[in-house]
Parts: C-alpha cells; structure tokens; sequence
C-alpha cells in the first residue's frame, strides 16, 4: 500500500521508510484539501443531532391517540410559532404603544414547567424500546412508564396539548416501573400545559387530581399547583386559597397565600382583603424579612428564586394597599367658582375655597406617594414600575385639573394659587409637570432595569410623550 499523500511508503513486510524522491505536488494537495474541507464539514455538524427534551418546570380523559412512527419522525421540528413564542420580550425602543383599558398590577410568577428526567439515565434508553413495545403490545398491556415518555416526547415537540393527556394519565395510574418519582412532576406540568393552551377546565382537573394524589409526598409542589389554580378558577378559587392557608406552610408560602387570597377578596371584600394583606406583612416582619430562614428541602438557588416571589407578593400586597391612597387623592374634586365673576368674588374664592382644597390635595398626594414608597423598601421589583407610574400620575392629574379651571381674564391678582392656574408653562410647570415628568422617567428606568415592558411602562410613556418628543409614535410626530 502506498500513502503517498504523507510521502511515506510500506514494504511488503509493513515497515515504513521513506519514499524515493520528492512526493509529486498534485498527489499532496488534492489529499490535504479534502481533509480540510472534512474537518470543516466535521466541525460544523452538531455532535448530538437527537433533539434534546425541553426542561419544563372526575373521570380522567382517555390518552390522547398514539402518534405512529412516521407522525413522530415528522413532528421532530417544533412549529415556528413555539420558536417565536420561546424568544424573550424586549422593546426595541421606548416609544410608546398605544394603550386603552385598565391598568393592573403585576402578578407574581406563576408555576413553570418542572424538569424531566427523559433526556438522560437509564429512562433514555427505554425510550425508543418503550415506543415499540407500545406499538406491538397496545396502550392497554404496554407499561405506564410509556405514558410518560411519550408526554416527555410530546412536550418536546410542542405538542402541548397532547402531552399534558399524556401526563395526566400517568399521573392518574396506581403503578409504574421506572417513572415513579415523575408522577408528581408530569402531572405538574400537565397543569402548566393546560393553562397554556388556554384549557382552564383541564388545568383544574389536573389540579384537583394533583390536591387528591400528591398533596402529603410533594408539598411544595401542591402549594405551586394550588396558587396557580386558584388564579383561573372564577367561582372556586376562594375556597382553594382558604384550604391552602389552613395548611402547615413555610413563611414564605403562606406569604404568597395570604397575598393571593388578599388579591381575590380585594374586589368584593376589601376589609377582608386588607386583613389578609395584614397577615402577610406580620408573617414577613416574624420570619426576618429578607433574612428568614431557607424553607425546608431547598437549595440555596431554589431558594434565592423561592424568596425572590415572595418579595414580589408582598410588594404587590404594597402597591394594591397604596391603591387606596391614589383613588382617595384623585376623588377630590376642585371648588366651583360660580357664575360672580367680580374680582372680589374670585379673590375671595380663591383664598376661601381654591387655597385650602389645593393644600389638601397636595397632603393627600404625600400620603399617596409614602404608600408607594413602601414599595419599593423591599428592593427593586415589577411593583416599582407600577409605583413610580402611579407617582407620575398624581402630579400630572392634579396638573390636568388646574388646567380646566376657568378664570375670567379680567382678573388680575399675585396670588400663587392663580398664577398656578393662569400660566400652565410657568408656575405649574414647575410645581407640577416636571415632578411627573421625573416620576415617569424614574418609571421607565425601573422597567429597564426589571426588563418588564407592559402596560404601565405604557402609560409612563405616554405621560412623557406629551412633553418629550422623543417618546412620541412617529405618526405622532409633526
């Protein structure tokens, strides 16, 4: 055999020596292209081309209908819609969208997808040979643990819906083989596949299969499952809450209960809301605040994360409190002048009527704005943005407000209070629109920070963009 490509040649007894003469140039250069163009092509394939499992944090339906081998093989790629939906948020700019409709509190973070063990140890290998075996035997004599490895498969592919059937009918089974420690897991996520494929009815099916069956072995996890429940069940989610509270929690639970069952009764029980919201802040101030103990059975980054939601709870509890403070300073409406239009007339008004209902609405501004501060003693958050918001609004209402008092223009007088009203670009401009102005660029800085864009970002945007051009949409500009 001859290598002449490494100029080298073999004897007829293998050994090696050195070939006679130069190697010819052409019988070099084609063979060293063609091991760089390999090790290029080489290189660039992926070394695991399987597409690895995405982590994931009554009567029961039958099983959704067995995906043949061809359908899997076909659904390998995710949709592009699932990619695009996975792409984080990010504004492009900080020019505002347009908004109509109530603004609402962020929510604290709900239950996410829990990670399998599919992708990896000994029930990766029984993967493919539990599909066959499934095929061959049928889904009533195959084993269970087939159940969850075609959810995990599901799941993987983005097919939400039918791996959250499949999960739950793991979950639902009294025996398994290898799976056992992923029942509760699945069926955890089975609940979070529902609520994102908009099945609120699965999602509580699930749930409840979850209070009946892993309630005392996985805590925790009921506690994630119970909150998230709570939230789409319209009628029962009361009760769901008043269950969960009756159970031995850690603080940090109960805190996130307390507030959850606060936010519930707010609407249709407020005294009852602001107690609930009582019990959370004596709960944090006896557990040490931000120094209380690690809950039992996390580890330290479960716990950073675990601590991270209550704080945001209990800022929310903060904010929906201050709430209170806001209405109240915005339901005090300004004096009437009356139809006298003498100057007397209106000086007097303005020092008996104008006057003292200003004050009091700048001391209920204050008393607004120290609420919305506590907010932000517990650290930054998504309630900051919703904070600096509601400031901004309090100086740019009032603003607003003077703005519509009409006086007659014979009237000419130094009174303060007047030349408030009399010269929007002047006086109040300074005492009132550029405060807002600085609440709403302290706003926006909070959501840059957060990186949570939404609805009051919105409405900070669009208080700025009545003075700032730079905020304005471009059909808006001139």
């Amino acid at each position: 055999m001859r290598l002449w490509h490494l100029g080298w040649v073999s004897d007829e007894d293998g050994a090696r020596k050195p070939k006679a003469g130069p190697a010819p140039l052409s019988g070099c250069v084609t063979p060293l292209l063609g091991l760089v163009v390999g090790l290029f092509v080489f290189l660039r394939l992926p070394l695991d081309p399987a597409r690895p499992y995405h982590p994931a944090g009554g009567a029961l339906p039958a099983p959704p209908a067995l995906p043949s081998a061809p359908a899997r093989a076909a659904a390998a790629a995710p949709p592009a819609e699932a990619a695009a939906a996975r792409a984080p948020h990010r504004r492009a700019s900080l020019a505002p969208a347009r908004r109509t409709g109530r603004y609402h509190p962020f929510a604290p973070a709900g239950a996410s997808l829990q990670p399998l063990v599919a992708q990896h140890g000994p029930v990766a290998d029984l993967l493919e040979t539990r599909l066959d075996e499934l095929e061959d035997l049928g889904l009533e004599e195959a084993s269970t643990d087939v159940l969850y490895l075609l959810g995990a498969e599901q799941q993987a592919v983005a097919h939400y819906a039918a791996a959250a059937g499949f999960y739950e009918a793991f979950a639902a089974q009294d025996v398994c083989d290898v799976t056992c420690d992923e029942r509760a897991p699945a069926l955890e996520n089975a609940v979070v596949l529902h609520r994102a494929t908009g099945d609120v009815a699965g999602a509580l099916r699930s749930a409840d299969l979850f209070e009946a069956r892993f309630e005392t072995s996985s805590p925790r996890a009921a506690t994630r499952v119970a909150l998230t429940a709570a939230a789409l069940d319209g009628r029962g989610g009361q009760d769901r809450l008043e269950r969960l509270r009756r159970r031995r929690l850690p603080p940090a639970e109960a805190i996130q209960t307390e507030v959850a069952l606060g936010r519930r009764l707010l609407p249709s029980d407020p005294r009852r809301a602001r107690r609930a919201f009582r019990r959370a802040e004596r709960l944090w101030r006896r557990s040490g605040g931000e120094h209380m103990a690690t809950s039992p059975g996390l580890g330290p980054t479960e716990w950073v994360a675990e601590l991270g939601r209550t704080r945001e709870a209990l800022a929310e509890a903060r904010f929906l409190e201050a709430e209170r403070r806001y209405r109240a300073a915005g339901r005090m409406a300004p004096p009437a002048l009356g139809d006298e239009l003498r100057e007397a007339h209106v000086a007097r008004w303005v020092r008996t009527e104008l006057r003292p209902w200003l004050r009091r609405r700048m001391e209920a501004i204050d008393r607004a704005e120290r609420a919305l501060d506590r907010v932000d003693e517990l650290g930054l958050s998504r309630q900051s943005v919703a904070a600096a918001a509601r400031r901004g609004q309090l100086y740019q209402e009032l603003a607003d407000t003077l703005a519509r008092v009409r006086l007659p223009s014979a009237v000419e007088s130094d009174d303060e209070s007047i030349t408030l009203i009399e010269q929007p670009r002047g006086p109040m401009f300074e005492h009132l629109v550029r405060p807002a102005l600085e609440r709403f660029e302290a706003c926006m800085e909070r959501a840059s920070e957060t990186q949570h864009y939404g609805e009051w970002s919105e409405r900070c945007a669009d208080g700025l963009a009545r003075y700032l051009p730079r905020y304005r949409l471009p059909e808006a500009l001139p």
